[in-house]
């Protein structure tokens, strides 16, 4: 039983796992989990430890999405993405 208060995606152990796929078709075919047959022992590892795979790009599209939506004021991440598109408009690099 989870104390009063404590929902569970807080509670839960999370992890991410990078990697890169370098050949354009088969990013591709991960993003949007299309079957492949070279795929299909990475897609089977990841279903028996109930892995959700996310291109990291999708994932923080949905994080700036939320923040939109809810308030930026809660989602920190949002409000150092928006200095860094104010910079690069000016032409520094960061």
């Amino acid at each position: 039983m989870r104390p009063k208060g404590e929902n569970g995606v807080t509670s839960q152990w999370q992890y991410q796992v990078r990697f890169d796929v370098n050949d354009s078709a088969t990013a591709e075919s991960v993003r949007r989990k299309l079957p492949d047959p070279a795929l299909a022992p990475l897609f089977d590892i990841l279903a028996e430890h109930r892995v959700t795979l996310k291109c990291q790009f999708d994932a923080f599209s949905e994080y700036v999405a939320a923040a939109e939506e809810h308030g930026v004021e809660n989602y920190p991440l949002y409000q150092g993405r928006r200095r860094r598109s104010r910079i690069r408009r000016r032409g520094k690099s960061i």
